[in-house]
């Protein structure tokens, strides 16, 4: 279940433009969605594409889901 303790949200932390592949250029992001404080639903590893140069700010971001 995706679902934590009544009162608990899913939390999304992204962090951008790392070379967490080990193949190049700082062009990959993580994305890591879980239930706090220790649970982790999905986590997920992609190309950010134009040589680490995205289309969203390079800040990391961390929102809730509702």
């Amino acid at each position: 279940s995706m679902e934590g303790p009544p009162g608990q949200d899913l939390v999304t932390i992204e962090r951008c433009c790392l070379d967490f592949d080990g193949g190049g250029p700082d062009d990959d992001g993580l994305l890591v969605i879980g239930v706090p404080p220790d649970r982790i639903v999905m986590a997920a590893i992609y190309e950010t594409g134009d040589g680490g140069q995205p289309w969203f700010d390079r800040r990391p971001s961390r929102r809730t889901l509702r």
